[in-house]
């Protein structure tokens, strides 16, 4: 089973990047050579299916015709369809937009959510302030930020442990206009930062690809990120935990390029346990 985004030959009357996104866009299923158009939330324009489980369900974004009264452009909805088409709306933290980044495979949706509080480094420039949910069972849950104003989840697994990023305050970075960002993972209440090597960024893999972001995170509990050093220089590092977030050990070990590879270190082929980091930036 495939998921992704067709253009249909509908003009999108609300598009501001025309060229090259001048067409409305529906999310679709494709299956045993069968392309089904998923549908948007009644009265949207375009929708987007980011990531589908093995149960089928598949979760993304929808616009439901509504314009965001603080910035002007089209609201988004994070949205799931069940196996059968049947799409639900997950709605928002009291804000007017969200969207979901993974589902797992007993139905555990995760993704950002925007509340009413305005936030002057709103993520993703829609004004107020975006936070990290997890939904299940009809209800959404805010996982709650770093110390900072802003944070989202891009990837669950299936024990319910999830890889985000967050803010860790509200003060601005000279390099990068805004407050510093780290990774976390979530499980039973509890948020872990697992920090960064002195730069201003850290995430899950993948952030900017929710793809690749949900697959920062497999059902071992293991978390794949990409971070800054001191000098903001991008740098790549493996975590691990294998029996809790109460048993983390947080310390780093880094190394070159040249000793990943005498190591025979690979993306896929981390074994860590507890949490605990060690080379990145894979050959």
């Amino acid at each position: 089973m495939v998921v992704g985004i067709a253009d249909t030959s509908t003009p999108d009357p609300n598009s501001a990047n025309c060229p090259p996104e001048c067409f409305i866009f529906h999310a679709f299923r494709w299956k045993k050579g069968t392309l089904t158009d998923l549908g948007t939330i009644p009265g949207g324009n375009s929708n987007d299916a980011i990531w589908v489980n093995n149960r089928g369900q598949t979760v993304g974004t929808s616009q439901n015709g509504l314009i965001n009264p603080l910035v002007g452009v089209p609201e988004n909805r994070a949205v799931l369809w069940q196996k059968d088409g049947q799409i639900i709306d997950l709605g928002t933290l009291g804000g007017n937009d969200s969207a979901a980044f993974a589902i797992n495979d007993r139905g555990e949706v995760v993704g950002g959510a925007l509340n009413d509080i305005l936030d002057p480094f709103s993520f993703p420039g829609l004004a107020t302030q975006s936070r990290a949910f997890l939904w299940q069972d009809g209800i959404m849950q805010d996982l709650g930020p770093l110390g900072g104003p802003d944070a989202f989840a891009t990837a669950i697994n299936d024990r319910s442990q999830i890889a985000g990023i967050s803010m860790t305050n509200s003060t601005p970075n000279a390099t990068t206009s805004f407050p510093t960002f780290h990774p976390f993972p979530w499980e039973n209440g509890k948020m872990l930062d697992l920090g960064s090597l002195r730069g201003t960024q850290a995430a899950p893999s993948g952030i900017g690809d929710p793809l690749e972001g949900q697959r920062a995170l497999n059902n071992r509990g293991q978390v794949f990120d990409t971070r800054r050093r001191f000098d903001d220089s991008p740098f790549s590092l493996g975590w691990g935990n294998t029996s809790g977030l109460g048993n983390a050990r947080r310390h780093f070990r880094t190394c070159s390029c040249a000793q990943q590879r005498r190591r025979g270190y690979r993306r896929s082929l981390w074994a860590m346990t507890r949490f605990t980091p060690f080379c990145g930036e894979t050959a």
